[in-house]
């Protein structure tokens, strides 16, 4: 095991100029985290809160907590919402702020949402990591993201989601060195889709879905796919793959609270472990 610690540390200390967002597995409960053009809740306020822990055998192992609130507003034309996020990935304690808003454009059968986020994005360089050639080991930076959702409505049974968007536009600097060679983080580019049928039983939905995430150097997909059972709630059963080399089972209770939590095996060699996510949702005054 401690082996498997030295080669990962090798591989993030020679990744250390290529930071990343995190990977959410939940990433159809809460997509306002990489697009801002999600904003828009369908209830009053939406509340959400969602915790991930990976390489769950290892010391020092990454973490991430998303805290999040939405509310419409203008009659549900707009929405304005809050994003924490605070991820420990080994060699960064990073905390991520910003303010949501997305405007709504209605035509006959569908809608597109535009969206935009302002914040702050703090990064710390762990101490072990810290040489001679750091001149700045922590730094906050201005952060924009951008975003667009279009939500094509079929007929009551079958919908279509797409999203398109761009986070840390800014290129945010997080570390310095003598020798100009400083850790960006770099502009990551979302590209998402879920499409909803509700089978003729009325009992059963299925929600296929993808998110694409790429910042030019690296690309993983993720797929998945929900069933949606209508039995005492809405029973919320998910299995997802990611070209990182992971499979992912979800189980969730849905509704107007959500509770779900999911269990990603990792796969390939070395064998770094699991992971495991929690997410809870609280939906006000629907």
């Amino acid at each position: 095991m401690k082996e498997i610690t030295l080669i990962i540390l090798i591989l993030q200390f020679l990744n250390l100029f290529s930071q990343k967002d995190p990977d959410y597995v939940f990433y159809n409960c809460n997509m306002m985290a990489f697009n801002p053009g999600a904003t828009i809740a369908t209830s009053n306020i939406e509340i959400d809160s969602y915790f991930q822990q990976q390489w769950i055998e290892l010391e020092n192992n990454p973490t991430t907590f998303l805290f999040s609130v939405r509310k419409p507003f203008l009659k549900s034309t707009s929405g304005i919402g809050l994003n924490i996020i605070i991820n420990d990935d080994s060699l960064f304690n990073n905390f991520h702020s910003n303010i949501n808003y997305a405007y709504e454009i209605k035509f006959k059968e569908s809608h597109l949402r535009i969206g935009a986020s302002l914040g702050i994005l703090h990064n710390t360089l762990k101490e072990e990591w810290i040489t001679t050639e750091t001149t700045t080991s922590e730094k906050t930076s201005f952060d924009v993201n951008l975003g667009l959702l279009y939500i094509l409505t079929f007929n009551k049974y079958q919908r279509l989601i797409f999203g398109l968007s761009s986070t840390h536009i800014t290129n945010p600097l997080i570390v310095k060195r003598n020798s100009n060679k400083n850790t960006y983080f770099p502009r990551a580019y979302y590209l998402s889709g879920k499409y909803s049928y509700v089978l003729p039983n009325r009992l059963i939905t299925l929600q296929p879905s993808v998110l694409i995430r790429t910042d030019l150097i690296e690309t993983v997909s993720r797929f998945s796919l929900y069933s949606k059972i209508n039995i005492n709630g809405f029973w919320l059963i998910g299995l997802s793959y990611s070209t990182d080399k992971s499979i992912n089972i979800m189980l969730a209770l849905d509704g107007r609270r959500t509770i779900g939590i999911s269990y990603d095996i990792i796969l390939g060699t070395p064998n770094i472990g699991s992971a495991f996510s929690i997410i809870l949702r609280n939906k006000l005054w629907k």
